[in-house]
């Protein structure tokens, strides 16, 4: 089973054809969202079991994203240079290395070649770099779309052609990108246009063909996997496909994601899969997902429903800074990168420095924070002048409030002042500690409020700081 919801549905009806969707309940109440969020999960645990994150993944700072090469086919990092890379990442505090290698994928790439396709001795050396790579006690995941697909490859005529989706009136069903940004979006966008294809997520040859895929893939040395757009919204009307028509495309997802996710699990155990935007249909073994900056805004709701996700928040060491305070204080993993993936860690060292820090501080506070209950800012408030991310976490005997300045500007941090409802809880809290990046523990002074304690946190610009509350 899984758990997923939607409001959209799709329905296509023949002339005298009627349709009733499933039951809708509509409940009002006079709380806040929470009162609507707690009924939806205690729904979900009448009938859903959630995955169980490994620990050691919880408490992972997040990894890191690196070109090899581009869709253009531009060599950013050399292969040979890549033990030295994740020897500087372990001194991060990160042990995963996502490389994408764009020249071995078949869409969006110079060339018209196939997956996992080179000249053999570029192949050779990346096989033996992956395995120097994971010598070092480092995940090497990579991206890889699955659903894509374009005329002009190859193996369009081998394949692709008969497994691309149709629409309504039979034609192909063609998918191009206009809303990328900057001069990036032109590139994509034209380069799609000589025929990009949504191949057909229902299709049993696509479905044996992507579970096929996997196995090479982890065959080749790759541990974890990142699966490219593995949602397919989208309806094929295709009638010698093999599937009822239509095909509604996320359930077909839904039936090679899992089997897929399951192989790299068994491939190896703290291996894990990351899919692109917050869903959790595909199963146990997805571990974590990938989301872009607009959808962040829903982030917290998300969080708070299906506190057993682990969500990832995509950071540029050239435009993000001011938000890594918030992806850290949500218990997030860090997609990091710089210079759009061009660039690696050590070419910003105090960025470097920054992630070392925080490595450090998650995992000396895990047992409060994120292996605890999040709660987001129940019984919570928080009053600064300065923009401050705050998040509480219930881990029984204690709660954590993980905090994260996020000034976009020169200037930033202050005092912030956290009043604490402890009365939500049902417990007393007499005693603080202010955990900080730096790695010193001090003690605060907590004042008795109505229903409960307020606390003054001392935050500088952009730091990221732990409230123990026993």
């Amino acid at each position: 089973c899984h758990a997923a919801w939607s409001w959209v549905h799709q329905p296509f009806l023949h002339p005298g054809d009627t349709w009733t969707s499933d039951p809708v309940g509509i409940a009002p109440h006079d709380g806040d969202w929470y009162a609507t969020a707690d009924r939806l999960r205690a729904w979900l645990a009448t009938w859903w079991t959630p995955p169980q994150t490994p620990p050691e993944l919880k408490t992972h700072i997040g990894y890191f994203n690196l070109y090899a090469r581009d869709f253009m086919g531009r060599e950013y990092t050399k292969l040979v240079d890549l033990p030295g890379i994740a020897d500087d990442l372990l001194a991060c505090g990160i042990w995963d290395l996502c490389l994408w290698d764009m020249s071995m994928a078949t869409y969006l790439r110079a060339g018209t070649g196939d997956f996992l396709e080179d000249t053999p001795e570029r192949m050779a050396e990346m096989s033996a770099a992956l395995a120097a790579v994971r010598e070092k006690g480092l995940q090497v995941s990579t991206l890889v779309n699955y659903r894509l697909t374009t005329a002009k490859n190859r193996s369009w005529a081998e394949r692709a052609e008969g497994q691309v989706m149709k629409t309504y009136h039979g034609a192909t069903r063609y998918e191009n990108w206009s809303t990328c940004r900057g001069s990036f979006g032109a590139f994509l966008n034209s380069h799609l246009d000589e025929g990009g294809g949504s191949l057909c997520q229902n299709h049993p040859g696509f479905q044996q063909w992507a579970l096929d895929l996997t196995d090479r893939l982890l065959d080749f040395g790759f541990t974890s996997l990142f699966i490219d757009q593995p949602f397919e919204s989208s309806v094929c009307f295709d009638p010698d496909h093999g599937h009822p028509v239509p095909g509604y495309g996320h359930a077909g997802a839904v039936e090679w994601v899992s089997p897929a996710a399951a192989k790299v699990h068994a491939h190896d155990a703290s291996a894990y899969t990351i899919g692109e935007n917050a869903d959790i249909f595909t199963s146990q073994y997805i571990d974590l997902w990938w989301d872009w900056q607009w959808a962040s805004k829903r982030a917290d709701v998300f969080r708070y429903i299906l506190p057993e996700s682990l969500q990832s928040w995509i950071l540029d060491a050239y435009e993000h800074q001011h938000e890594v305070g918030k992806a850290f204080a949500l218990g997030f993993l860090l997609s990091l990168n710089v210079r759009g993936l061009e660039l690696p860690i050590t070419a910003e060292p105090d960025v470097a420095a920054r992630i070392k820090r925080l490595a450090g501080l998650r995992a000396r506070t895990a047992a409060f924070t994120v292996c605890g209950r999040f709660a987001d800012q129940r019984g919570l408030k928080v009053e600064s002048e300065s923009p401050v991310a705050a998040y509480l976490y219930d881990a029984g005997e204690a709660l954590g409030i993980i905090l994260g300045e996020r000034s976009d500007n020169e200037c930033g941090g202050g005092e912030i002042t956290l009043v604490l409802d402890t009365a939500h809880y049902g417990r007393q809290f007499t005693s603080a500690r202010l955990h900080r990046e730096d790695g010193s523990i001090t003690l605060l002074q907590p004042a008795a409020t109505d229903t409960g304690i307020s606390l003054i946190v001392p935050l500088s610009r952009w730091e990221c700081a732990v409230v123990e509350v026993r």
